[in-house]
């Protein structure tokens, strides 16, 4: 009998709570009552069956108002109530019994359970129990504890056994209870002798049936070992039983005669060989026997046994794939029409050709693969001939004689229902029908794994792939990895591969060899309004390993892009998370190809004359301290209630947070180098996953934390990485973010500047950094957009679409900052300023595609805005937009998400075109399911976009897996971050709006000063435009010398020193 252990954890945990509460009853146990509970049956193999109490006393005690009351050890509840009537009969010595009958499953199965003999006046008599004592919660033996018996059935015990009392005498005291043994309801117990004197006993026998698992037309040799009666002994004994359930007569005679089956003659062992007729429905069948003597005394056994549906070819169960069926959620016939329980009970045989461990966050999940052999399969190539069998937490199943251990290479015939879990076809609650039909089959000889080859079409791919579900395939030697190795919770990896005849693989770029999810031209057969989704991947997984080792944290090796599968691992195809997936039984052996950090990298520039600005989702970038102002930081926090705006709490699990302190630093460490090395210290980094915490400061080179929250409104895992990258020999950064960008868990887009060359600029008179930014948008204006603040969120009340996360448009809030950039350092020559707007939008390309609409929509209104304000600003967007560039596939679900941010009218222009246009197999920035897409982009206005020098994206952690052997600081994120450099060339005209910049300041003094500069500057630009290299040139110096000439009584130092170094730099141009 099951019960469900939530519940039951559950009013254990609630009655427990109310034990203070409830008055302590006063009750006698009186073991040694001359009425007592003498025999119970709760449990057998298969289906519970002949469920019964029985009650002992003196003959004629009349039990009106006397009740068994029966609890439930789990949680020391009542859960049934019997009232007794009537009087005892006279059985012998003046004693007797009465039973009390129980359905199938009446009394539970133990572990423990318990009941109690209560008397008319409501004293509890006895309160025993079995498989363990226990506390009761109510009832008439509340706050008793139980005795147990001793004894137990374990449930593989036959069918009409019982446990009983053995012994001589006139009360519960006299008597022991005695282990599982053939029933003697109604009657007295085998050895057992009321009073003094001996009792008649009427014979009792115990059925059995070898085998006694069968199907229809198997046949089963039936016994009843029979016990004579007593007092006197039985002569003439005879049996016949009931056998109409496997269609045979209803009174058929068993012999003890040496015929029909039976062994040996007069040995009290009653026997008959039956055939299961054909058409005899599964299931537990009780045989009743009815047992007679020549002294007219009768007794009765059960004879049970199993029988199990027809063996069915595999490809029967599985169904058959139709040219027009979805691959990806055909159902077998024999599972419901819809969800994930159970459905007919089937009966295959096949090889096990592979064991598997599904990990969990306990531990696993076991199962098996199993596949029809050339004599067992349908031949339907539109079927498959594997299976996956489901066994729970459990390493065996039961079966002939006991439980039975699945083993590799043996052939067996198992039953069970069918299920499509998630739409993989399983066959759970697994039984062994018959002994093993072989073991040791060759598997390479009777089950060749067949070497996969999928179409590139995505739906004839899963077709192809449902075709093969649970069979024995491989992977082509030589195939090339598409992606690192992905893991994710709990402790499972998978790789991405394709088969080395494929499309992609013949490419002779070496870093043209993947797979690209863009409309994109580097496409296996690019066409721009119709992708085929790539159905040529193939997916390798790690239960097989996981089995083969015997660990459920066992993951598949690591790789990454581009390297070379050089063997041909092999396993069963699942299919899990809407994904086929080979589950391969050897780890995969690899050659590495290319390096992909070395497809076109971000290139080193002249500083002086430009500057970078980086994109770069960190991927959850948080720290290992337990944020005190956070309840959704650290396992063991309590959550993030539901506020508004956010639709929904947050809830653990928590996970990301790293393992530990010097896993923490280990990050940091790598992601400074990669700013480094691989970015080149950009000037201005947006940065996205930064975890919002700020309750620490820097003090004196070291960041100390106290219990200040917003303690310097910079984000404390950006300080911590500040300085790292100074310990490592990189520039000084300033940290920056507007914590009113934040998610309710805790994340923000943030900045990282150079504070060496760059400054924030003041926010006060600024159009959209100041209190009354009127952007032009459908939603109305959230209360912090009259914050004057650099950098600054701006955020609206999402206007009439289907809301994800929060009910305004930003979950994660767009968040601007101006800065200003110079050429060498803070001071020195013209700067130039720069809005830069940090975006995070919704996560799901394919989900909450309105809600990420109306965030495109609203950076266009703020790019719109600002460039009415400004024609001449210089804009950069960008972020984790997470959804692709225009154009994408509309067949395939697409939309124009990002369509206002091409608006022709705003003149924004993504730089990821750019880089498509000179390197397209490096133009992407994420790597999922194997194929390469860009989630990551820049946009830049029309102004900026003339500056532009280069765009590249640094290929450092996408193609990685995270724990990349002897890496250098990859796979640090699983984004591949942006970098674009822009020109900061000096210019005549900037120079002269340089003088008249600290002419207005009063920087340079003097009736005439300003105009003599002026006059220099005038005559170098006639000559620069006539050609007059020389005479520029000499004009130029003239302008310096003339500086130098004012300075200090006409004009102040600083001014003088950026004038001169302006000018220095433009005459140091070709």
């Amino acid at each position: 009998m099951k019960r469900n252990i939530y519940k039951l954890f559950a009013s254990t945990v609630i009655l427990s709570l109310m034990l203070t509460a409830l008055p302590a009853p006063h009750r006698v146990l009186a073991d040694g009552s001359a009425v007592f509970i003498n025999e119970i049956h709760y449990d057998n193999t298969g289906t519970d069956a002949g469920e019964a109490i029985e009650v002992a006393g003196p003959a004629g005690t009349d039990l009106t108002g006397w009740s068994l009351v029966l609890y439930n050890g789990s949680n020391g509840a009542v859960y049934d109530t019997d009232v007794l009537t009537g009087t005892i009969p006279d059985l012998g010595g003046s004693f007797g019994v009465v039973i009390v009958n129980y359905p199938s499953n009446g009394i539970q199965n133990g572990a423990p359970d318990g009941l109690a003999l209560v008397d008319a006046g409501s004293t509890v008599v006895q309160f025993l129990s079995y498989e363990g004592s226990f506390i009761a919660v109510g009832g008439a033996a509340n706050g008793m504890t139980s005795v147990n018996i001793g004894v137990s059935e374990n449930g593989s015990g036959a069918v009409g056994n019982s446990l009983q009392l053995t012994g001589s005498g006139t009360t519960y005291d006299d008597f022991t209870w005695a282990a599982e043994a053939s029933n003697t309801f109604g009657t007295v117990n085998t050895g057992q002798i009321f009073g003094s004197g001996p009792v008649t006993t009427n014979p009792s026998g115990t059925g059995a049936a070898e085998p006694n698992l069968v199907q229809a037309s198997d046949t089963s040799l039936l016994t009843v070992t029979v016990t004579p009666g007593e007092n006197p002994t039985s002569t003439g004994l005879g049996v016949s039983c009931d056998m109409n359930t496997i269609g045979g007569s209803a009174t058929q005679v068993f012999y003890d005669d040496g015929t029909n089956g039976d062994g040996t003659a007069s040995d009290n062992i009653f026997s008959y060989s039956a055939t299961i007729a054909g058409g005899t429905t599964a299931g537990s069948k009780s045989l009743t026997c009815t047992i007679s003597d020549l002294e007219e005394r009768a007794g009765s056994a059960v004879i049970g046994l199993t029988v199990f549906p027809a063996t069915l070819p595999i490809g029967t169960v599985q169904g058959a794939v139709s040219d027009s069926a979805n691959g990806a959620t055909f159902r077998s016939p024999y599972a419901p029409a819809s969800g994930n329980g159970a459905g007919q009970q089937v009966t295959v045989q096949g090889v096990i050709f592979e064991k598997a461990i599904q990990p969990t966050a306990f531990g696993g999940y076991y199962g098996f693969f199993i596949q029809n052999t050339a004599a067992t399969k349908d031949n339907d190539p539109f079927t498959s001939d594997g299976l996956y069998v489901y066994m729970s937490t459990y390493t065996t199943i039961s079966g002939p004689g006991g439980s039975y251990t699945p083993t590799v290479g043996d052939e067996v015939v198992i039953s069970g229902t069918i299920s499509e879990y998630y739409n993989m076809t399983e066959l759970s609650y697994a039984t062994l029908v018959k002994p093993i039909v072989r073991s040791g089959v060759d598997l390479d000889a009777e089950l060749a794994p067949i070497v996969v080859e999928p179409p590139a079409n995505l739906q004839a791919a899963n077709r192809y792939w449902e075709r093969m579900e649970s069979m024995r395939v491989q992977i082509p030697a030589n195939s090339i990895v598409l992606g690192g190795r992905n893991v994710f919770s709990p402790a499972d990896a998978e790789i991405w591969v394709a088969s080395p005849d494929s499309t992609i693989a013949q490419r002779t770029d070496p870093y043209a060899r993947r797979a690209f999810r863009d409309a994109h031209p580097l496409d296996d057969n690019y066409d721009a309004s119709v992708w085929d989704g790539n159905g040529y991947r193939v997916l390798l997984g790690s239960w097989g390993v996981k089995a083969a080792a015997g660990n459920s944290q066992a993951l598949i090796d690591p790789a990454r892009t581009f390297s070379t599968v050089t063997n041909a691992p092999a396993g069963g195809l699942n299919y899990t998370f809407s994904k086929y997936r080979i589950e391969i039984d050897t780890q995969p052996a690899f050659s590495e190809g290319v390096d992909p950090a070395a497809n076109n990298p971000p290139q080193t520039f002249d500083r002086s004359l430009g500057y970078s600005i980086v994109d770069y989702n960190l991927e959850n970038l948080y720290d290992y301290r337990d944020n005190p102002f956070s309840g959704c930081d650290f396992t063991g926090n309590s959550g993030c209630p539901k506020v508004p705006p956010f639709l929904d709490a947050i809830k653990s699990p928590f996970n990301y947070v790293p393992a530990s302190e010097a896993d923490y630093q280990a990050r940091l460490n790598d992601i400074a180098l990669q700013i480094i090395n691989d970015l080149h210290n950009p000037d201005i980094l947006m940065l996205q996953e930064v975890e919002n915490q700020d309750f620490c400061t820097v003090t004196e080179g070291t960041l100390t934390c106290g219990i200040t929250d917003n303690a310097d409104g910079k984000p404390d895992v950006l300080q911590d990485l500040v300085l790292k990258i100074a310990s490592l020999g990189g520039p000084d950064y300033g940290a920056a973010f507007d914590r009113d960008s934040s998610d309710l868990r805790g994340i923000a887009p943030a900045f990282l500047y150079r504070t060496d060359r760059v400054q924030l600029v003041s926010p006060v008179g600024d159009p959209i950094l100041g209190s009354d930014p009127a952007i032009d948008y459908a939603g109305a204006s959230v209360p912090h957009n009259s914050d004057i603040s650099n950098p600054k969120t701006l955020n609206a009340v999402l206007p009439g679409v289907t809301a994800c996360e929060t009910s305004w448009v930003f979950p994660r809030a767009s968040v601007i900052g101006l800065f200003r950039i110079y050429h060498t350092s803070i001071g020195l020559g013209s700067p130039r300023d720069v809005y830069v707007i940090n975006n995070h939008f919704k996560s799901g390309p394919d989900t909450c595609v309105a809600h990420r609409t109306e965030q495109a929509r609203y950076n266009a209104a703020i790019v719109a805005f600002l460039q009415a304000e400004n024609p001449n600003a210089r804009i950069a967007l960008g972020g984790d937009l997470n959804v692709y560039p225009r154009p994408d596939n509309t067949a395939l679900g697409a939309t124009e998400q990002l369509g206002s941010l091409y608006d022709p009218d705003l003149g924004l222009a993504n730089l990821w075109d750019v880089l498509l246009a000179q390197a397209p197999e490096s133009a992407y920035s994420y790597v999922y399911l194997g194929m390469a897409q860009t989630l990551d982009q820049i946009f830049v206005n029309q102004v900026m976009r003339t500056d532009l020098q280069q765009v590249r994206i640094a290929h450092i952690n996408s193609d990685f897996p995270a724990d990349y052997p002897d890496d250098v600081a990859r796979g640090t994120s699983d984004h591949d971050p942006n970098a674009a450099t822009f020109s900061n060339l000096p210019t005549i005209d900037r120079l002269q709006e340089l003088v008249l910049y600290y002419d207005a300041n009063g920087m340079i003094t003097g009736k005439n000063t300003t105009r003599i500069l002026l006059d220099w500057l005038e005559r170098a630009l006639r000559y620069q435009q006539n050609g007059k290299q020389d005479a520029y040139q000499s004009q130029l110096q003239a302008f310096i010398d003339q500086v130098y000439d004012f300075t200090p009584q006409f004009i102040m130092q600083e001014a003088a020193d950026s004038l001169i170094f302006e000018a220095t730099l433009l005459k140091s141009l070709p």
